[in-house]
C-alpha cells in the first residue's frame, strides 16, 4: 500500500520535489507548468477526437433506430 501511495504522489501534479531539495525549485516550476500544459492538451484532444465521435455514433444509432 505505501508503494502504490509514493508511487500516486511521485506522479501528482501537487508533490513538488522542491520542497526537498531547494536549489531545484525554478528549474520545477517551469517543468511542472509543462507538464500540466501537455496532461491538460492531452485531455483535450481525448475529448475532441474520442468522446464526440462517441457522441455523434449514439445520437445516429439512435435516429435509426
Amino acid at each position: 500500500a505505501l508503494n502504490g501511495e509514493r508511487s500516486r504522489l511521485a506522479q501528482s501534479f501537487d508533490y513538488n520535489y522542491g520542497d526537498f531539495i531547494p536549489i531545484l525549485r525554478p528549474f520545477l516550476r517551469g517543468y511542472l507548468k509543462i507538464c500540466k500544459e501537455v496532461k491538460e492538451r492531452r485531455l483535450q484532444l481525448f475529448k475532441d477526437y474520442f468522446v464526440e465521435e462517441r457522441k455523434k455514433l449514439g445520437s445516429t444509432k439512435s435516429m435509426s433506430n
